[in-house]
């Protein structure tokens, strides 16, 4: 549930002497600060290991030092974001940060580091899906809803068949994706890809008959302010709080709920004419019910979602226009997918998926 993470450790500047050493390619912006990042080198890449985003930062007058790191935990702990760790994970979490503080001289204790602050953090599920549906449909669906006009919502759509929903906002962002196919992509390159550093799990295509489809759900939170909101806290989210992942899957499920709340909440229905559909589905509509009923199942017909056709709409119309034909368009019958149920299960279920499962080694 959860997979990338960024932790900072503050330190005293009086050791930037023995600390910047580990750390060339050191830069001071206009402001004055000094940073130097370390990442993976393409050695490492070539051979598969996974290593985290290393910054160092010195501020002026602060007297402190900033050694941050970001890393997928799953990367850490596995070699891949496939698999999901669970609370029994993180005792070995902590000891592979420890190694990596170690490696720059910093000797920390397993309780500093499950002191550490919590900068960003991604909640993440691995939805295996059955075989009558593919992550594509559940993705197709959902990006007709009717989203604020002040989120930025981008669709992609390889040549694969791969699709990515993406909605973002400052703090937060929403990926849907199908893990399956963004993993081939990233095998052509990792451009292509909506996860980066797939470097690390190459050995995963070999087992790619084995694996079910399955679509990825991230809420990535990506501010420290608004990790304080997510855990209702006004103190800084330490390491400790991600132990439990209860708040991954509040977390997971809200934003879950959310976006269902946005999708047109009509049952889309396989019909040979509109006869069909007046006969079978609108029995006991208004005639206004109707005539919007008939006309969102045309809209959704033709793929087109409903943010679109709210944009034209309120061009066309003015702006409270839409709110005055909204009720309209959920009638007496509206159902959801029992698709969606079913994913909503497996978040609230709370089960690590283990690579163990799909692939049996002899």
């Amino acid at each position: 549930m959860i997979d990338t993470i960024k932790l900072c450790h503050t330190i005293y500047e009086a050791r930037w002497p023995k600390i910047s050493k580990y750390f060339p390619n050191l830069t001071i912006s206009s402001n004055g600060i000094t940073k130097s990042i370390l990442n993976p080198t393409n050695s490492d890449k070539k051979k598969g290991v996974y290593k985290p985003k290393i910054t160092l930062v010195k501020r002026p007058n602060s007297g402190l030092l900033e050694i941050i790191l970001e890393f997928s935990a799953p990367k850490l702990i596995f070699g891949n974001n496939f698999e999901e760790i669970s609370t029994e994970d993180f005792p070995i979490l902590y000891k592979e940060i420890q190694k990596i503080f170690l490696g720059f001289g910093i000797l920390l204790t397993i309780e500093d580091i499950m002191r550490l602050e919590v900068r960003k953090v991604d909640f993440c599920k691995n939805i295996p899906l059955s075989k009558y549906i593919f992550p594509t449909s559940v993705i197709n669906y959902i990006s007709k809803g009717d989203f604020p006009l002040n989120k930025d919502v981008q669709k992609t759509d390889f040549r694969n068949g791969g699709q990515i929903l993406h909605i973002h906002t400052n703090s937060v962002d929403i990926a849907l994706y199908d893990k399956i196919l963004d993993l081939k992509q990233s095998n052509i390159s990792e451009k292509r890809s909506f996860e980066k550093d797939y470097y690390c799990q190459k050995d995963l295509l070999k087992n790619i008959d084995n694996l079910p489809q399955i679509l990825r759900f991230e809420i990535r939170i990506n501010s420290a302010k608004y990790l304080k909101k997510e855990f209702q806290t006004t103190n800084k989210v330490k390491l400790s709080d991600l132990t439990t992942t209860k708040q991954a899957v509040q977390t997971l499920l809200n934003y879950w709920g959310w976006l269902l709340d946005k999708v047109p909440k009509l049952q889309i229905y396989s019909h040979s004419s509109f006869n069909d559909l007046l006969n079978s589905s609108c029995r006991g509509f208004t005639p206004l019910s109707t005539l919007a009923y008939v006309g969102v199942q045309a809209i959704l017909a033709e793929n087109y979602d409903l943010r679109a056709f709210r944009v034209f709409f309120e061009k066309q119309y003015g702006k409270h226009s839409w709110n005055r034909i909204k009720p309209f368009l959920e009638p007496i019958n509206n159902s959801y997918l029992k698709e969606f149920v079913l994913i909503e299960n497996i978040i609230r279920e709370n089960k690590a998926i283990k690579l163990k499962n799909f692939i049996f080694v002899k």
